[in-house]
This record gives structure tokens, sequence and C-alpha cells, in this order.
């Protein structure tokens, strides 16, 4: 989950807006996140994904969202550079081909809906 938050909170230095999926596989993958598609992250970096792990990204001028979990577990992840870190979406169950849920789009939240618990 550390890297997921790394994302997000380097999603929000981004200039463009971007959005993408890291399909889940059984080894895990390593995902590039260039600084030309998010101008403001001074350095393009490796976003890796565990085993069985997928996720769902967004990145804008003022913000950055991503949600994720796994495909063998039962519950999704999201967070958002607009309000705080990572956190279990409640009891939004995971896609069990993809890892996520939503295609994200905006950087509301990182959560089905907007939802989320605290």
């Amino acid at each position: 989950m550390k890297k997921i938050a790394l994302f997000a909170l380097m999603s929000v230095l981004s200039g463009a807006a971007v959005s993408g999926t890291i399909a889940p596989t059984t080894t895990g993958d390593a995902t590039p996140i260039d600084n030309a598609a998010c101008p403001m992250v001074a350095t393009s970096f490796t976003f890796n994904t565990s085993a069985n792990v997928g996720a769902s990204y967004f990145c804008s001028t003022t913000a950055g969202a991503v949600q994720t979990g796994s495909t063998k577990g039962k519950y999704v992840y999201g967070g958002t550079t607009e309000g705080g870190g990572v956190r279990a979406c409640g009891t939004t169950e995971v896609n069990t081909s993809t890892g996520y849920v939503d295609n994200l789009s905006d950087t509301t939240s990182g959560c089905p809906s907007g939802g989320g618990s605290t």
C-alpha cells in the first residue's frame, strides 16, 4: 500500500490529465509512469505491483487518485491527493478479474462513487 500512497502523492504534482490501468499478473508488474504524461512529476518512476494486484489511476493538473486490490482478496482500496491516504473502500468487493472496480476518470475519490471508510 505504500507504493500506492506514493503514486497518489506524486500524481498531485501532475501537469496533464492522464489515466490508466495496470492489469494483474501472477508475478507482479513494473509499469513506468513518465513525467511527460504528468509533467510536474520531476522524475519518471516505476509503479510496481505485487502478484495478483491490479490498479486504476488518474492524475490531473491539480490532483491524483488510485484504486487497487488483489484478485485473490476481498476488498478494494483507493485514495486521492484531495483528502488523505489510501483506505479501504468500505465493503466494495474487488473485481476478481482486474483487481479494481472503476476506470478512474477524476480525482474525487479513489473509491467507487466517492465511497470509502474513514
